[in-house]
């Protein structure tokens, strides 16, 4: 890429597991922390989200890569440092007829072990 060239900006898009998943993770928090403390915690993840719009593939592929039909990668996020870590499971699409985009597939504690296979075709499925 040129100096003069622009990077491709990328719109975001959500799959419904991944909204269940922050609806849910949401909520837990809230019951843990309060609404104020989930809804920072939501707009940090929606801002943190909205940066894989440009370079999205410097984010490494996920240990699930391998059970998916497409390259996934992941984008590890923390609301503090130290903090409690989410992986965000994503792909990226670049055809040729319509605008690219990231896709966000799931949203997991970072404590939770990979997903399995059926978990991966259950996203698929829905896709």
């Amino acid at each position: 890429m040129s100096d003069a060239e622009e990077p491709r900006t990328y719109a975001i898009r959500l799959h419904r597991r991944a909204r269940a998943d922050i609806d849910a993770i949401r909520l837990e928090r809230e019951e843990l922390r309060g609404g104020r403390a989930a809804d920072e915690w939501h707009d940090k993840l929606i801002d943190a989200l909205a940066t894989l719009a440009t370079y999205p593939k410097r984010c490494p592929l996920a240990r699930e890569d391998r059970l998916f039909r497409r390259e996934v990668r992941q984008f590890l996020y923390r609301q503090t440092r130290g903090g409690v870590a989410y992986r965000v499971l994503f792909t990226v699409y670049e055809a040729e007829d319509e605008a690219p985009f990231v896709f966000i597939l799931h949203v997991r504690h970072g404590a939770q072990g990979p997903m399995t296979a059926d978990e991966a075709q259950a996203i698929e499925e829905a896709d």
